[in-house]
């Protein structure tokens, strides 16, 4: 908490063999007076390649300086470190600032930010028409999430408009001023269909992949990679989007405080949003499954679920599924909830051996009769496929074989796993 207040250089010494040395005076961190106005604000170094000592001490005091005084983002090369401040940042993305890099270098006088390094991306991409990559990395809660939507929607918006066009002598068309302002406003409008649709995914991708953990109310639980192709003139298309690892165990069960996916508490707000389609999904309230009682959590503070859920079957549609589809689909994930219901019992010696069968409860023959109503299968089938495995033997025969209820109720979670990475 010290810093160099003055220092006096001294040289001596030939010119073959010079020795410098550098006296430096010592003095406490001056305290800040809030009362008498603001303070002025020490100097810090928006690009830290530029920083005389760059290591671990010097970045983070860099950009913990540069945070205290609002500034999120911090250049090492083409390298950009982001904050998570936590909160709105007023003005940071808002329409104005982001066309203002529009067609700016990197490094320059603007300062440091997702849009620049999205503009350069796009810079080199027209320019040098080869292939491009950006690496949005970070510990869980640090925003990757964020920054990925602000890329490419910055993408999107540049190739929509002015596209081709790099350099500070570009100029903005008022259709790609309008477009801007409608992204600010949390629309698209403005942008070709294409673009919508590539913007649009992200709703879905959030809905049935993210999920509320202790850190962060809406992390990723999958990995993504976007491919954006462009054709020689910057226009965008079309898209490919790949997800892998995909947290399906979240799904049966979670840690204290967490919540399972999104989509699943949208899905059952209608229960208390939508009385009569709950009826006809035969859905309950979150705190009628056992998927989602486990944790203790069931909502967001600030989410509100239902309007989610409509604009995620907004953003579904969008993309191209028609009415029945959706209907299916809320289907399927309404039986894959009921499924989580069922209970199991082992067989007593005398009954049969190792085998086991549902529990003899009310609440297991609902959730049975839920299940095979919304999935269209048997009872009696569903509850023997449960609780036993079939084996096939070498000449060509099989046969069924009980399983304990320890390992049905694996079962049926490996079920519902699968259904919900399928979906």
């Amino acid at each position: 908490d010290r810093r160099f207040v003055d220092h006096k250089r001294e040289t001596c010494g030939t010119r073959r063999k010079r020795h410098i040395s550098l006296h430096y005076t010592l003095a406490p961190e001056p305290q800040r007076e809030i009362a008498s106005g603001a303070a002025m604000a020490p100097s810090t170094c928006q690009d830290m390649a530029m920083l005389v000592d760059l290591n671990e001490e010097t970045v983070i005091s860099n950009l913990v300086t540069r945070y205290e005084q609002g500034d999120i983002y911090t250049y090492t090369g083409e390298i950009l470190t982001s904050v998570n401040p936590c909160c709105a940042m007023e003005g940071l993305y808002s329409a104005d600032n982001m066309m203002s890099y529009a067609g700016r270098m990197l490094g320059g006088a603007q300062a440091p930010h997702l849009y620049a390094i999205a503009e350069e991306c796009y810079r080199q991409l027209v320019k040098t028409q080869s292939h491009q990559g950006l690496v949005v990395s970070g510990v869980s809660g640090a925003g990757k999430t964020e920054a990925n939507k602000i890329v490419t929607q910055y993408l999107c918006w540049r190739a929509s408009h002015s596209a081709g066009q790099i350099g500070r002598k570009m100029k903005l068309s008022p259709a790609a001023i309008n477009a801007a302002r409608s992204m600010e406003g949390g629309g698209y409008e403005g942008l070709d269909t294409l673009s919508q649709r590539i913007l649009t995914s992200n709703v879905v991708f959030e809905a049935f992949g993210n999920a509320a953990t202790t850190n962060n109310p809406n992390s990723s639980r999958f990995g993504k990679f976007v491919r954006l192709l462009f054709d020689p003139s910057g226009r965008v298309q079309g898209a490919r989007i790949n997800t892998y690892v995909l947290e399906k165990s979240r799904l049966v069960l979670q840690c204290p405080q967490e919540r399972s996916f999104h989509a699943i508490y949208q899905l059952l707000s209608l229960a208390a949003s939508d009385p009569a389609k709950a009826s006809s999904l035969k859905l309950n309230g979150p705190d009628g499954y056992w998927y989602t009682t486990q944790s203790g959590r069931m909502t967001i503070e600030g989410v509100d679920d239902a309007a989610d859920w409509a604009a995620t079957l907004s953003a579904l549609s969008s993309l191209g599924l028609s009415d029945s589809e959706l209907l299916e689909l809320q289907k399927v994930m309404s039986g894959m909830m009921h499924l989580g219901n069922l209970k199991f019992e082992d067989l007593e010696k005398e009954a049969g051996g190792d085998g086991s069968k549902l529990e003899e409860s009310e609440g297991v023959h609902c959730a049975l009769q839920a299940l095979t109503s919304l999935w269209g299968l048997e009872p009696d089938l569903t509850a023997t496929s449960l609780t036993s495995r079939r084996m096939d033997s070498k000449r060509g025969s099989s046969y069924a074989i009980g399983i304990t209820g320890e390992k049905a109720t694996m079962t049926r979670d490996a079920l519902a796993k699968a259904v919900y990475h399928a979906i």
